[in-house]
């Protein structure tokens, strides 16, 4: 079984470097045009983020030198985990065996997000006028699976949080905006895990996981995000492929802060 290696090098004008190093084997790895893409869209962060520090991407068998299992002896074709941030080393790692099967680019759900955003929100609207004819009229607001119960709409957008593993109770603020990152987190195509990851070095390079506004937003919905590292990333990576989704344009507002970049 041979493994190739391929390995390249970028630098830029103020002397940061990024090194990428990637395996192929039996026909299974990164292809050059999604090595080029990849190489293209860290030069394209890097520049954006002045204070980014990427030192290498690589794929998972960088760790073990087994091309197809981790040090334990799993597969990587077993693994749900599509790529990693190494905090002490700067360094983003992608699972070589499953991103590779996928395309760069965005696919049709994520091009057409902001559109499928304005919908959801419109729920939200129908919500937010429910609740508040039930505080006019003095009676309990009943919970969304009791209202939605003979509703068809209704009732699919209450099966979708479930599906979506999004835990927050539904009559709470936001929870559309949720719902829509979790939609696109469940998306697969490298350039949005790249993107996730980037969002993981922005914050643990900028600070922004220690400031105030973002783990007052992150209290709110603890409950549906792993930790306030994954909340982060994910409302970054949102940001990235729609302005209208609500929480997560709060999130990125916060981080332009930091970084001083605003568009």
């Amino acid at each position: 079984m041979e493994v190739k290696k391929i390995e390249k090098t970028i630098e830029l004008d103020d002397g940061r470097q990024t090194k990428f190093e990637f395996s192929q084997c039996n026909n299974e790895g990164f292809k050059e045009e999604q090595i080029d893409y990849t190489i293209e869209l860290i030069q394209n962060y890097l520049k954006k983020y002045k204070g980014l520090v990427i030192n290498r991407v690589t794929d998972f068998s960088a760790n073990t030198g087994d091309f197809y299992k981790d040090a334990h002896g799993k597969s990587y074709d077993d693994m749900s985990e599509l790529g990693k941030y190494y905090y002490a080393q700067e360094e983003i790692q992608l699972n070589h065996i499953r991103t590779s099967r996928m395309p760069f680019q965005e696919n049709e759900f994520i091009k057409r997000i902001e559109t499928y955003a304005t919908k959801v929100y419109k729920v939200e609207s129908i919500i937010d006028q429910m609740k508040y004819h039930a505080m006019k009229a003095r009676v309990p607001f009943e919970n969304l699976k009791t209202i939605f119960a003979e509703d068809p709409v209704g009732k699919k957008f209450i099966e979708d949080l479930h599906e979506n593993d999004i835990l927050t109770n539904p009559l709470e603020d936001g929870i559309c905006s949720i719902y829509l990152i979790r939609k696109l987190e469940f998306q697969e195509c490298i350039k949005r895990i790249m993107i996730h990851e980037i969002g993981h070095a922005i914050a643990d390079q900028y600070g922004i996981t220690d400031d105030q506004g973002i783990k007052s937003l992150y209290q709110k919905y603890e409950k549906d995000f792993e930790d306030i590292d994954e909340f982060i990333a994910e409302c970054f990576m949102a940001s990235e492929f729609a302005s209208n989704i609500k929480v997560a344009s709060n999130v990125r507002g916060i981080i332009n802060k930091y970084t001083n970049v605003w568009e």
